[in-house]
């Protein structure tokens, strides 16, 4: 097994040899996106939960293949992170492009998101901490069911916000690196990611680490918090809420000024 293991490695380190010194290099190409075809498993299992029957498994299929290959084209090791976190990058941006089209049928969503993460802005100012699902219930006056409701009607949009950080990171993404470690203080981010970390709740600092992080799907992530798989999709989209809140005025006013 070590051997069989050890030859695949030997064989895909070849393969990027030869892509990258020629990237029309057809079988080297070929060879390199079947190896990293389990990368669009995940991105594909949570856009189908997001978006349930709006867009055709197989049209799914052929845009995160699409944005594999993109990623194989534009990759160089000399942009300091491993392919893996490139490509995962690159399909994301080429679900993110296929949804655009569907912003006027999720209008209803997306003005329901900023309706609530105002709300959330607005009860963190008046507690200094972020809300808990109790207090964000008893603003609206409804109970902790409904508002679960709300968090599966916000969640499509909440991914669809993420477009244009995600559009400026494949940019930032294939500039040089040490211009990159010059202008971004990444020891900032960092400090006031993991406190917005800290202050969320364990289940969802858990669905953080778990989907983001682990890259586990849906129903591991399920199986992992001991909940049914409908219920992740809403406690994802409240963290992400949470931590746009505290990290958009640094990636929006200073990370993403500087593309």
């Amino acid at each position: 097994m070590e051997q069989k293991a050890l030859k695949e490695k030997n064989n895909i380190e070849k393969a990027w040899e030869l892509f990258l010194k020629d990237k029309k290099n057809t079988e080297a190409k070929n060879k390199l996106t079947i190896y990293y075809l389990a990368l669009i498993k995940t991105p594909i299992e949570r856009i189908s939960f997001a978006f349930p029957g709006v867009i055709e498994k197989e049209k799914l299929v052929t845009v995160a293949i699409d944005g594999l290959k993109e990623a194989l084209n534009q990759y160089h090791p000399n942009c300091g992170i491993t392919f893996e976190i490139y490509a995962t990058v690159t399909i994301q941006k080429a679900f993110l492009a296929e949804l655009e089209g569907l912003k006027q049928i999720l209008s209803s969503s997306e003005k329901k998101m900023k309706q609530l993460q105002n709300v959330y802005k607005k009860l963190e100012k008046k507690l200094g901490r972020f809300a808990s699902d109790e207090e964000v219930a008893d603003y609206f006056n409804i109970n902790l069911k409904d508002l679960d409701l709300i968090m599966k009607e916000v969640a499509p949009a909440t991914i669809l916000s993420l477009s244009p950080i995600l559009n400026k990171l494949g940019t930032f993404l294939q500039t040089d690196t040490e211009i990159r470690l010059q202008n971004i203080k990444q020891r900032e981010l960092k400090g006031i990611l993991i406190q917005a970390l800290h202050e969320l709740s364990e289940s969802e600092k858990k669905v953080i680490i778990l989907l983001s992080y682990k890259e586990l799907t849906l129903q591991e992530t399920a199986q992992v918090l001991n909940i049914s798989k409908s219920e992740v999709s809403p406690l994802y989209a409240k963290a992400i809420l949470k931590l746009k809140i505290r990290l958009n005025t640094f990636l929006v006013e200073g990370l993403l000024k500087i593309f």
